[in-house]
């Protein structure tokens, strides 16, 4: 009779009927932030730890992709590609960063990645101590071409996300945070899209569509479905494929627009 414990229930019953297509996939969002579960990260005001919260706001409000870089990738070792696949870099409120990892995004946005970072990036090492003015990230990043140094509620912060968006049209200005996974044998690509909240503050509309544009690259769709708790399923979705490896998708309207589906993609 609890009404959590039911939607609890509905997602794990979603989630093990579809155990194939919607587990262990990678992901692949061409927007990143970092983030610490137990971090130094902090606003020195008030000491109040820093959440990739912001960055995942402003890309459901641009329909972008995003995803989160936890320590366990970004402090392992400075050889690895932790930033395989990302098209831009968000750096918000990162103040500490081990130097390994500093000098990673360093030397990823002279390869030309995108990052967009605040001014107090990189401002003290892994342990929080504030190092010279020359070796903090931002400093370092200052100047790049593919760099911008920039508050991510800025317009310039919107414009560099906006660029990365999958949406192309939303329903009544609902925010949707989208979550591409490219299964392990890349045989589907699988986006989760879930909504937010209407910018309004109203009801989440569900009496209208929605238009996804997906990049392919190494996957190769002929079909798409939609697949949703309570048993919602939509089959024989139209995907029109561009010449430029753009697939556009569109999703009709529905109740699940309110509690969020799962669309795959198929070759």
């Amino acid at each position: 009779s609890n009404p959590s414990a039911k939607v609890l229930r509905s997602m794990h019953e979603w989630l093990a009927a579809e155990v194939n297509v919607l587990t262990d996939g990678t992901p692949i969002a061409p927007v990143a932030c970092i983030a610490s579960a137990a971090t130094r990260n902090f606003r020195p005001e008030d000491g109040v730890a820093i959440t990739p919260k912001r960055c995942l706001k402003r890309a459901a409000e641009l329909g972008s992709p995003a995803r989160v870089i936890f320590e366990n990738s970004y402090e392992s070792t400075s050889g690895s590609d932790w930033l395989q696949g990302v098209r831009l870099l968000v750096l918000d409120g990162v103040r500490c960063l081990p130097t390994a990892a500093s000098r990673h995004i360093v030397r990823w946005a002279a390869a030309g990645g995108k990052v967009l970072a605040s001014d107090d990036a990189g401002q003290c090492d892994g342990l929080g101590r504030i190092l010279p003015a020359q070796r903090q990230l931002s400093v370092q990043l200052n100047g790049q071409k593919s760099v911008t140094i920039a508050d991510i509620s800025s317009d310039a912060a919107a414009a560099l996300i906006s660029t990365e968006s999958w949406l192309s049209r939303s329903g009544n200005g609902t925010q949707r945070l989208l979550l591409p996974y490219r299964s392990v044998l890349a045989s589907h690509l699988t986006v989760f899209v879930l909504p937010t909240k209407s910018l309004g503050g109203e009801e989440i509309p569900h009496d209208a569509g929605l238009f996804l544009r997906i990049p392919l690259k190494g996957v190769r769709a002929s079909t798409a479905r939609l697949t949703a708790p309570d048993n919602i399923s939509v089959t024989g979705l139209t995907v029109r494929s561009s010449g430029n490896g753009i697939a556009t998708v569109e999703i009709p309207s529905g109740r699940y627009m309110r509690s969020g589906f799962a669309l795959i993609l198929q070759s």
